[in-house]
């Protein structure tokens, strides 16, 4: 009778473990899972010795200290301590960007153009000179060592060799009026810089100064500006927006003429299609350099190319999902 249930018994918990392994085998194997880092809170550091102080930009040198670029100047941490680096605002304006580089020079760029800090005292780079506003956004330097900037004006490229400006044709006269340099322009096709709505507005693109009467560098063709005869080179001694005038909201402009004759022209608002200067540049690689207009659309230049295809323009057509202002990441794999 013992020998029967043992037998009985055998036979359960064999077949319990056949069925078991069966189950088993059938299972997901198992996966383990590891927390995202970025989420992890511990991973994250709050810098108190920057609160306050108008944190816009930020790099890292090539000794591996990390620069906070601020209002009133560039926060060096090393890990352990800090030090200030204070800003001469006669050279260096509004922060946009720091790029440091492969020498170990510390470049800013801002609303007065590009500065270097070197010694412990920043200079001017470009322009070397003058009061008129030169908005510079971003810095990146090539494989040639050229530093090139993504700029209000265009795409500028400071080389042993010199200084040049890659802008659309018809904005180069203007230009040419704000910047005491001597910088070589080169005009971009129409077909790079195709003409793109700049929203609404009096149809010409004005460079403000500190010291001297904001300047028209460009006037938009088929504009208000152009029809009311705003030319150029004309000096804006003021301008007053959203005034009423005949029963109408108009934007009064009292402009200096080039031979010093004062006049004052009312102008009506609309929108306006023109070429778009403004660039972001990014990160170069054998031999070409990627921008981003404005209004989305992304430009390859291949600067070390010798024959004439040497700009390609992608834009909505191309896939993109077009916004303002595009970025562009080079993955490492």
């Amino acid at each position: 009778m013992i020998n029967r249930y043992a037998k009985c018994l055998i036979f359960v918990i064999l077949t319990g473990w056949i069925m078991g392994a069966r189950e088993c085998a059938a299972a997901t194997p198992f996966m383990p899972r590891h927390a995202d880092p970025v989420q992890e809170f511990w991973r994250w550091r709050a810098f108190p010795e920057l609160k306050g102080q108008g944190l816009s930009c930020l790099a890292q040198d090539r000794d591996g200290n990390f620069l906070f670029g601020t209002d009133n100047g560039i926060h060096r941490y090393d890990g352990t301590t800090w030090r200030v680096f204070p800003f001469d605002e006669g050279i260096v304006g509004k922060r946009n960007t720091l790029y440091v580089t492969q020498d170990g020079s510390i470049y800013a760029g801002s609303d007065r153009g590009i500065s270097r800090f070197e010694n412990g005292t920043w200079e001017r780079v470009f322009p070397s000179r003058g009061d008129y506003r030169w908005i510079t956004w971003d810095l990146t330097e090539t494989e040639d060592g050229s530093l090139w900037a993504g700029t209000e004006w265009g795409a500028l490229r400071l080389a042993p060799g010199g200084v040049t400006l890659y802008a659309a044709a018809e904005d180069t006269t203007g230009i040419r009026q704000i910047v005491s340099d001597a910088v070589t322009f080169v005009a971009v096709p129409d077909r790079v810089l195709p003409k793109s709505a700049w929203g609404v507005g009096i149809g010409a693109a004005i460079a403000s100064s500190v010291s001297e009467p904001d300047l028209v560098v460009k006037v938009a063709g088929g504009g208000p500006a152009e029809r009311a005869g705003l030319m150029v080179g004309d000096r804006v001694l003021s301008l007053e927006d959203d005034v009423e005038a005949e029963g109408r909201r108009v934007t009064v402009v009292q402009v200096q003429r080039v031979d010093g004759q004062v006049d004052t022209i009312m102008l009506e608002k609309e929108r306006i299609a023109a070429s778009d200067r403004r660039f972001r540049v990014y990160d170069a690689l054998n031999g070409a350099i990627w921008f981003g207009e404005y209004y989305g659309d992304l430009i390859r230049f291949d600067f070390a190319s010798e024959d004439g295809s040497i700009y390609q323009h992608f834009d909505r057509g191309d896939g993109i999902d077009q916004g303002v202002y595009p970025s562009i990441f080079k993955a490492i794999v």
